[in-house]
Parts: structure tokens; C-alpha cells; sequence
């Protein structure tokens, strides 16, 4: 089963295809979903009740992150720009 059985897609990226999906679909078809992410230029965005939660990316998609995220002095670790606890602090 492909994303595109899942989920229509809800933006188009260059040449990657972004589509959002509830955790319970993802959880059912997580193997699937990582094939179409690997080799078929997806991108998925995870939801719960509704609401974008975490995303499924390649690793060439997270690798280009990392490197943009030095570039632009982020702390990868945090992506905080350095700072520890700016969350709750």
C-alpha cells in the first residue's frame, strides 16, 4: 500500500510530496509509509486529533536539516540556537 492510498497529498514540494496523516493509519502502515518516504520522495506529516505532531523524513531530508541547522549556528541537539530550556524557561 502507497501514502497515496492513505492520504491525498496536501502540498507539493519541488519533488517531494507532502501529505498528512493520523498516527492510527500510521501506526497500522508504518512499513509502507517508510518505503514511500525512502524511495518515493514523501514527506509525512504525523497528526493527533487533528493537529501536525512530528513528521516522517527521509534521511537525506534530515541530513540537509542538520547541515542548515549548523550553518546557522542552531544547536542540532536542541534547536534552540544554543540556548538550553528555552521552552519553559
Amino acid at each position: 500500500m502507497l501514502v497515496s492510498d492513505l492520504i491525498v497529498p496536501t502540498n507539493m514540494a519541488s519533488k517531494k510530496t507532502v501529505v498528512r496523516a493520523p498516527t492510527s493509519e500510521v501506526r497500522e502502515r508504518l512499513a509502507d509509509l517508510v518505503t514511500d518516504v525512502a524511495y518515493r520522495n514523501y514527506r509525512i506529516i504525523l497528526q493527533r486529533h487533528g493537529k501536525d505532531m512530528a513528521a516522517l523524513i527521509s534521511v537525506e531530508d534530515l541530513d540537509r536539516l542538520r547541515r542548515a541547522e549548523t550553518g546557522h549556528g542552531l544547536d542540532p541537539q536542541s534547536g534552540t540556537g544554543g540556548r538550553r530550556g528555552a521552552r519553559g524557561s
